[in-house]
């Protein structure tokens, strides 16, 4: 969306509890349509096996008592 902040103006995102396998194909059949249409300059799967993850649980109670926005545990998480 214009002034959003920057950034690719679509995304989708692809999540199930099945295979990453099966993820990662759905995810490259949505990405070649998409290419196909020819209405999109860049697309791309940024799906990797090898990137690491992790899984952040947020004490919002912990949070509130030490007067800490949930929003500025996002903005900082979002620059990991």
């Amino acid at each position: 969306l214009p002034g959003s902040g920057g950034g690719l103006p679509i995304s989708f995102v692809v999540r199930s509890t099945g295979d990453s396998a099966e993820v990662y194909e759905a995810a490259e059949q949505i990405k070649n349509k998409a290419q196909a249409s020819g209405r999109f300059i860049v697309v791309q799967n940024s799906m990797s096996y090898d990137a690491p993850q992790v899984t952040v649980t947020i004490d919002r109670e912990r949070a509130a008592a030490l007067n800490l926005p949930i929003a500025d545990i996002g903005r900082t998480l979002t620059l990991l």
